[in-house]
């Protein structure tokens, strides 16, 4: 219905010319130059696991999680001679100011740490 009427406007044709300057980089082939920079992002991230597991929990709950929930509430609930840090994997109780232990997690093994002072 809008082709037959009389004051249509004249609407020109596209020029699809398939060449552009060549001195501008256009936006698609910077994205492009990214992703191919990076193609090997996920075998390292999968590395850096690998290397440090505390890294799956900052990425599953978020290090600001972390941070403004998880640490205050244990910091509340457990008594002052105790610490809990998940990141680390490690309980800390210091029963008094000469003597703390620690037991905490590092790759496989179980790590047991007396502090005593004299």
């Amino acid at each position: 219905m809008y082709n037959n009427t009389p004051n249509k406007p004249n609407i020109s044709s596209i020029n699809a010319d398939s060449s552009y300057d060549k001195g501008v980089s256009p936006v698609w082939a910077s994205l492009l130059y990214k992703g191919v920079q990076k193609r090997d992002k996920l075998e390292q991230g999968a590395k850096a696991i690998g290397d440090d597991p505390s890294l799956l929990f900052k990425g599953l709950l978020g290090k600001s999680l972390l941070d403004k929930h998880i640490n205050p509430f244990f910091k509340k609930m457990l008594p002052d001679s105790t610490k809990i840090d998940i990141l680390k994997r490690q309980f800390k109780f210091k029963p008094h100011d000469k003597f703390d232990m620690t037991l905490g997690k590092k790759g496989n093994t179980a790590k047991l740490g007396l502090n005593w002072r004299f």
